[in-house]
């Protein structure tokens, strides 16, 4: 009779360290999708994984680094367009104890704004990350 409780106290640990990853995966993505919005680089870059950080920049016209890529991205957003990353959707799928699939879906204002992203995400020492894009198909 004794083995029950123990059981449950297990079963509840493992599915709170679990729901602990997706909600630190989400709260990493919503600071990196808010960081956008809100053109702040250095919200949006902080949570992006060193290579990604690279990709990020593009072509080499943009030597100001991350930070500074991210606000001229954001610089021509509409304050439509800034409450959509708000609005934004998050869906979290483990695909291992240190990755994960994340998919993003946001509101729509125009017909210029994409609204759909999926990234990789990785597990680092320092926490969550985005280490990638990844195709939308992926989480489907």
């Amino acid at each position: 009779m004794r083995r029950a409780p123990l059981l449950l106290a297990l079963i509840a640990l493992t599915a709170s360290a679990c729901g602990s990853d997706e909600k630190q995966i989400d709260g990493v993505v919503r600071e990196y999708v808010s960081g956008i919005g809100e053109g702040d680089g250095k919200q949006a870059c902080g949570v992006l994984a060193g290579p990604y950080q690279r990709e990020v920049l593009g072509p080499p016209q943009y030597e100001g680094g991350c930070e500074d890529r991210v606000e001229q991205y954001s610089d021509d957003f509409s304050e439509e367009e800034r409450r959509a990353f708000e609005e934004t959707e998050i869906e979290v799928k483990l695909t291992g104890k240190e990755t994960a699939l994340v998919r993003t879906k946001s509101p729509s204002p125009n017909e210029d704004f994409v609204a759909d992203a999926a990234y990789n995400m990785r597990k680092f020492d320092d926490g969550w990350k985005i280490e990638s894009n990844n195709e939308l198909e992926a989480l489907e």
